[in-house]
């Protein structure tokens, strides 16, 4: 590769234009603001739904869901079941695989969905959802993993901030310190990793994944984005999500400048976040038009123990499969909803689902109706629509892959999540 041709990616995962904004306005940021000053800068679609992933997979193949294969962290096999999905089921080729056949130097760095760790050199680490323990297949090659682990105590990131206070401190101490140390640990790993494969030989290509500002901004987005006159907490938070962020624009300094000059350098994110403003649930609504039914309060007692056996984030996730919720009364079951980050529901189609009671001729006439529950919700307190779309797979979706898809796809207004549960489980 000619030395002009050597390209740095660096990714911040849920970072947004407001959220940058904010960072970069209040200084939190210099490194990244002096690269937007220098270069251009844009606000692009993300992938429906704007989540992790499919998202991440998209950029890093240049095709859509429908032609690589990965809707969800999960994929579902011939019976029904679930899988945790990854690079084995991906049906297009990473960039980086392109650039490793043609002879090129690459390190691909906890890029989310990218599991098992593609075989490039000098090195491949899996971001999330990969199993946190040694000899899974998170790193290529594999005699890298004993000296990386050494370097890196915190080898994989976890996506919830340990909030729970310590001795003497406060509840708004406690999340202040665990921002700043996710932060940290999310700098040292990706720098740790980055020194690590540079010092195998110089690179020509390098993504590495910030995962730290999803995760804040799942807990705390509204108080990153606050304003100068917020209540004293919320700026507490900010003072400390600013810190974290200026830890890791440091880290990003320290990556442009090890990979070094001249090379071009993308910053790039999946998705962005905007201030909650309220859940839409889904189960809810489709059991208010018939389509779902609870199985009752026996779901308490096997959902608690189904959960208790599992640890690490993809066993949780598959713990956590709507394919197999004890929750529902299937029998009775036509439509139900997937995961919250799939924004989807699902047919209860017979010859599909393990415990199928729609017949094919009916699959239309039960979409409608889903659709339609949804399209009617209203926030009842300011009568807003939160559901923008609600879009079949085939509307959203082009390529041989477009079955693995959810059946409906719900697109909601900014600052509305998707929930799962059914509206009395949330209650007390």
């Amino acid at each position: 590769m000619a030395t002009g041709n050597r390209v740095l990616i660096i990714g911040l995962d849920g970072m947004g234009p407001e959220a940058l904004a904010a960072l970069t306005g209040r200084g939190a940021m210099p490194t990244l603001a002096a690269i937007a000053r220098r270069g251009a800068a844009g606000v692009l679609a993300s992938t429906v739904p704007p989540v992790t992933c499919p998202a991440w997979p998209t950029m890093c193949t240049g095709v859509g869901p429908g032609r690589h294969g990965l809707f969800s962290f999960v994929r579902r096999t011939a019976d029904g079941r679930a899988r945790v999905a990854g690079t084995s089921d991906m049906a297009a080729p990473r960039f980086w695989q392109l650039a490793a056949a043609a002879g090129r130097r690459t390190a691909v760095l906890y890029v989310p969905a990218m599991f098992p760790a593609d075989a490039v050199e000098p090195l491949a680490v899996s971001g999330y959802p990969a199993p946190d323990r040694p000899g899974a297949g998170a790193v290529y090659p594999p005699e890298a993993e004993p000296p990386l682990r050494r370097a890196i105590p915190l080898f994989q990131p976890n996506p919830f901030l340990a909030v729970e206070p310590r001795g003497e401190e406060s509840p708004l101490e406690a999340a202040q310190r665990a921002i700043r140390e996710a932060a940290r640990a999310d700098a040292h790993r990706i720098t740790a990793a980055f020194d690590f494969a540079a010092a195998q030989a110089p690179l020509d290509l390098a993504i590495a994944v910030f995962s730290f500002p999803d995760h804040l901004f799942h807990a705390h987005y509204a108080a990153v984005v606050a304003p100068d006159d917020a209540p004293d907490a919320t700026l507490a938070v900010r003072r400390a999500a600013d810190e974290a962020f200026a830890c890791l624009d440091a880290a990003i300094e320290r990556l442009i400048e090890h990979f070094g000059e001249p090379a071009t350098v993308l910053v790039v994110s999946d998705h962005g976040f905007a201030a909650k403003r309220g859940s839409v649930h889904v189960s809810e609504c489709l059991r208010q038009a018939g389509l779902l039914k609870p199985a009752g309060l026996a779901y308490l007692v096997r959902r608690i123990a189904r959960r208790r056996r599992t640890r690490d984030a993809r066993q949780t996730l598959l713990a956590e499969d709507p394919w197999t919720d004890p929750g529902l009364d299937w029998s009775r079951t036509q439509a139900f909803a997937g995961y919250d980050h799939e924004q989807a529901v699902f047919v209860n189609l017979e010859g599909r689902c393990p415990r199928g009671t729609v017949a094919a001729a009916d699959y239309d006439a039960v979409l409608e109706r889903a659709r339609a529950a949804l399209l009617a919700v209203r926030d009842p307190v300011t009568g807003v629509r939160p559901v923008r779309a609600v879009r079949p797979r085939d509307e959203l979706y082009a390529g041989p892959h477009v079955a693995r898809a959810p059946d409906l796809l719900v697109e909601l207004a900014d600052g509305w999540q998707v929930r799962r549960k059914l509206a009395w489980r949330m209650r007390g």
